[in-house]
């Protein structure tokens, strides 16, 4: 008898097999990053940081033999004087079995001053679960808005703070922190960082930055065999 570890970090579909007889499944899944809004029409114009995707943990004493997941992708950040950010993607598992919510995409105005996109929150019922930090919003001629952190294994992602990044939660497998804002005239913004945080906005001809993807792990118990770990 041995603890299995499975776990996948590349956006889209893949399923997860578990021997017969295996028992305690514990699904941990965070969801994607929102992308940060492009930077407006004027100097300096700045708009709002995505925000970070959820964190969700479910477990199950008797799993079955076959699991689909999907891993959340990243939000696109915008480019400059659009509204074309996107909202990081769910993770899940069996479609609606467990569910991480993505981050939300950078708020757009196209002088400035766009609010940030919240991070993810809700996901599935009777389940730990911590949300991804607050996109930072941003400033009419002055910067763009932070990117939300990306929830971990034990904590909330950090909200952003003016055009600061957002934190990664305590526990997150990677870093998880948030791209910062645009400070610079016609500047870009910085890119979350693994796993599920948001981009930050850039200013006035600058891009923002994307989100990152999300993350899944299955870890078992099986009757049979020693522990061992495997990676997608």
């Amino acid at each position: 008898m041995g603890t299995i570890t499975y776990t996948a970090a590349s956006p889209g579909t893949g399923t997860a097999s578990i021997p017969t007889g295996s028992t305690n499944l514990i699904i941990d899944l965070i969801a994607g990053g929102g992308g940060g809004a492009g930077g407006g029409n004027s100097n300096y114009d700045g708009n709002g940081g995505g925000g970070g995707g959820q964190y969700v943990r479910h477990t199950i004493a008797s799993p079955s033999t076959s699991y689909t997941y999907t891993i959340g992708t990243s939000g696109v950040g915008g480019t400059s004087s659009t509204d074309d950010a996107t909202a990081g993607g769910n993770s899940t598992v069996n479609s609606t079995l467990v569910v991480a919510i993505g981050g939300a995409k950078g708020n757009f105005i196209l002088l400035g001053g766009g609010t940030g996109g919240t991070g993810g929150t809700g996901g599935t019922a009777n389940s730990t679960k911590y949300n991804g930090g607050n996109g930072g919003d941003g400033v009419d001629g002055s910067y763009g808005g932070g990117g939300g952190g990306g929830a971990g294994l034990s904590g909330a992602g950090g909200n952003s703070t003016g055009s600061s990044a957002g934190a990664g939660g305590s526990g997150n497998p990677s870093t998880g922190t948030g791209g910062a804002g645009s400070t610079a005239k016609d500047g870009v913004g910085g890119a979350g960082s693994l796993y599920g945080a948001g981009g930050g906005s850039g200013t006035k001809s600058g891009d923002a930055g994307n989100g990152a993807s999300g993350w899944v792990r299955f870890t078992w118990t099986d009757p049979v065999v020693k522990a061992y770990v495997t990676h997608q």
